[in-house]
């Protein structure tokens, strides 16, 4: 693994400056336009969007550039953690179309990403309450057990979900 990553650290310190590093089998980003550069190179985007999390964490004001950034180059779902740390931000925008996108693609998670998917609810109902939840039909998975248990009566009670659906969150025990 640590000759594909010093490989992959050779391809782009040969065709850019340096916005990103390696460092004991790590990625390291010097900025944002790092991990644009950086998901050139990543296939599954995993090491870039683990060095994403760590640099934003140290730099909280950017979380909205890299809530966008990882909504258009990975998993819509995968941009939430961002999204939800931006609510501060003065760019936060709940009208955003990428961050309404990411919420609907957080609802088709499973319990495994509960976190994620609990991130997404938070911003939908609480943050952009007057906003996003009428935006939300036909966002919630009929397949996820989780999602239905735990999200339902706020989907019934903003009428956002109607019909056979509706049925199915009223008849959960």
């Amino acid at each position: 693994m640590k000759s594909f990553m010093f490989c992959f650290f050779l391809l782009f310190t040969v065709t850019s400056p340096a916005s990103f590093k390696i460092v004991d089998g790590q990625i390291i980003l010097d900025n944002l336009d790092g991990y644009a550069l950086c998901q050139k190179g990543d296939r599954s985007g995993h090491w870039c969007y683990d060095a994403l999390k760590r640099y934003v964490f140290n730099n909280p004001k950017l979380a909205w550039q890299a809530a966008i950034l990882t909504r258009g180059s990975m998993n819509s779902s995968a941009s939430i953690p961002f999204f939800w740390l931006a609510q501060s931000s003065p760019e936060f925008d709940c009208s955003n179309t990428g961050l309404i996108l990411a919420i609907k693609s957080a609802y088709q998670l499973g319990e495994g990403q509960r976190e994620v998917v609990e991130k997404a609810h938070e911003i939908s109902f609480k943050k952009c309450s007057q906003i996003i939840p009428q935006q939300l039909d036909g966002a919630l998975n009929p397949e996820s057990k989780y999602i239905f248990q735990n999200y339902c009566s706020d989907f019934v009670k903003r009428g956002v979900i109607r019909g056979v659906l509706k049925k199915k969150c009223l008849n959960i025990k």
